[in-house]
């Protein structure tokens, strides 16, 4: 979670410097996808502690 959030602080910030936004929207992009993975990951993790 916390490389998703650093990605898009930085691609994100930078591309709004730009005229071009499209950086911006990929790097939206990604930064769900690395969210959505790292909640998928914790959650098998909690999964499988139930010992």
């Amino acid at each position: 979670m916390l490389v998703a959030i650093a990605q898009f602080g930085y691609f994100g910030y930078k591309s709004l410097e730009s005229p071009n936004h499209a950086v911006f929207y990929a790097s939206g992009i990604v930064f769900l996808l690395l969210s959505a993975i790292g909640a998928l990951i914790l959650g098998l993790v909690k999964e499988g502690d139930e010992t």
